[in-house]
């Protein structure tokens, strides 16, 4: 899978400049991008398919490494896809098993959508009003 990082998941994930892949210009069915937004006070991975630009958070507290942050990628990830009935043979075309590529984030219409949604999401936890470890959710889907 290929992970395309802003400078803040780099950071994040102490990756150096040397040790990313060099980008390519293909987009494959496995690239997302990833960048690092601050919801009620807390750090999070904002991942973003890069055709769907279907949006996941990740907790980044914990996940400061390339393995533990693909782990808990995969695994909120996949959990979310199957709460919107994302059959298997579909979502392992997106998530897959691994290896992981990090190489830095080069298409800014995909950033671009991806600051749309945390401004979205900062707001709507505004109006909510939630402080607690609860405070951000993945969205419920409706049965």
């Amino acid at each position: 899978m290929v992970f395309r990082l802003t400078s803040k998941a780099r950071s994040k994930l102490r990756l150096a400049d040397s040790e990313l892949a060099s980008p390519g210009p293909e987009v494959a069915a496995a690239e997302w991008y990833c960048n690092v937004i601050t919801l009620a006070r807390r750090p999070f991975f904002l991942v973003a398919h890069s055709l769907s630009l279907f949006g996941v958070l990740v907790p980044a507290a914990g996940n400061t490494t390339p393995g533990s942050f693909g782990k808990a990628f995969r695994q909120s990830t996949s959990e979310l896809l199957r709460q919107y009935g994302i059959g298997h043979e579909t979502a392992r075309r997106v998530v897959d098993d691994g290896p992981d590529s990090f190489t830095k984030a080069t298409d800014r219409h995909v950033i671009g959508s991806m600051l749309d949604f945390a401004n979205l999401s900062k707001f709507v936890i505004d109006q909510e009003g939630h402080a607690g470890p609860d405070a951000v959710r993945q969205p419920s889907v409706p049965t």
